[in-house]
């Protein structure tokens, strides 16, 4: 039975130099001056692509801009598809706001219309809104029973506010949601 030899190639010799008797260098040059027991890293993959791709007449140059013009529309939409959302709520938690700032102004004034106290809270505490009049609506329900007269101790006062919300994409197709908020309270004596 014949046994095959051990590879007892020194590195960086060729195995036709030690099958003719001598260890003579391997001539050819190396692809990157890393030992062959450490794993190829990315920087020597990349160096091995690019110098694969200027012998094979490939250029790259500019590549990195046509991937930049591809994907900035697309971030910058959703950039401002972000700031658009985030600005539909701050909307609405003014709303809101201005909505329990109303209701509470009616629940406690006894002297005037509580009415009108309710508007002028609800467009005094949210002034970067634009609250109309007709956007606000106050409502009262007496839980006296009889019902008492209108505006009387006990009873509850609800204000319910509607905002308009304009979403359009680069001015065209403008869509219109109505934010409403709602609060209740108790009159008080």
């Amino acid at each position: 039975m014949v046994r095959p030899l051990p590879d007892t190639t020194p590195a960086g010799a060729s195995v036709l130099a030690v099958r003719a008797g001598g260890v003579v260098p391997d001539r050819r040059p190396q692809q990157d001056a890393r030992p062959p027991w450490q794993p190829a890293t990315s920087e020597h993959i990349f160096l091995g692509r690019r110098r694969r791709c200027r012998r094979l007449g490939v250029r790259e140059r500019g590549q990195s801009t046509v991937e930049l013009a591809i994907v900035l529309p697309l971030i910058a939409l959703v950039i401002f598809g972000c700031l658009k959302v985030g600005i539909a709520f701050f909307s609405y938690q003014q709303v809101a706001s201005a909505a329990n700032a109303a209701a509470r102004a009616a629940a406690v004034n006894h002297s005037s219309d509580p009415t009108l106290a309710a508007r002028t809270a609800a467009k005094a505490i949210s002034p970067t809104v634009g609250l109309s009049d007709s956007q606000i609506a106050v409502t009262y329900v007496s839980t006296k029973t009889p019902p008492g007269t209108s505006w009387s101790y006990p009873g509850t006062v609800t204000v319910e506010i509607t905002y308009p919300v304009t979403f359009s994409f680069l001015g065209q197709l403008p869509q219109v949601f109505n934010l409403k908020a709602t609060a209740t309270k108790r009159l008080e004596r």
